[in-house]
């Protein structure tokens, strides 16, 4: 990932690789992809990174209360959106409720109940992985948004239970508090 981040177009980059499989032949977690993505919606909502970070701002930022949100961009104006939304905690509880909630904020269906969907169904090649969200086969129906510090969403729509961790560690390590909390969490409340 390190070459992917300094380079001048991340997206270029990623797009300038040669695919090592077919794709839907196997999986492999790749930032890459979401990079392309990241250009994908920045094209769609204009010019440059000034009119994404707007976009990011207007579309939900603003509308769930999401503040403050510390954004990346590469020199060629990318959201670097495989790393790049830092936020406090209560910022990452409201996306994860967001989503637990259908993609609708206050009445508003801010993103699309069918994004929603995709993001919590496995691919067709990982049960652990959804559409840029982990899944856990030990626990359907629960989806979490990882991060590389150790920064974890957890959307458990069975509970209707938002948990976010923040750490620094990246890993495993956020996981087995994740579990530990999930285990004390239903040995409460199924005693």
């Amino acid at each position: 990932m390190s070459a992917l981040v300094s380079s001048r177009d991340a997206a270029c980059y990623a797009a300038a690789q040669e695919l090592t499989w077919d794709p839907g032949e196997r999986f492999e977690y790749n930032s890459g992809t979401s990079t392309l993505l990241a250009r994908i919606v920045g094209d769609a909502a204009g010019e440059d990174a000034g009119d994404m970070r707007g976009f990011m701002q207007d579309e939900l930022f603003d509308v769930i209360g999401m503040e403050p949100v510390d954004t990346q961009f590469d020199d060629a104006g990318t959201w670097m959106g495989a790393f790049s939304a830092d936020t406090t905690a209560r910022g990452y509880a409201k996306f994860g409720l967001l989503h637990l909630r259908g993609g609708e904020w206050d009445g508003v269906q801010v993103l699309p109940k069918e994004w929603v969907e995709f993001v919590r169904t496995p691919s067709p090649t990982s049960p652990e992985y959804g559409g840029h969200w982990w899944l856990d086969p030990s626990r359907p129906g629960m989806f979490h948004a990882i991060g590389i510090r150790g920064n974890v969403i957890t959307v458990d729509p069975a509970n209707d239970l938002v948990i976010v961790q923040l750490g620094t560690v990246p890993g495993s390590l956020p996981l087995e508090h994740f579990e530990a909390i999930m285990d004390t969490f239903e040995s409460v409340d199924n005693p």
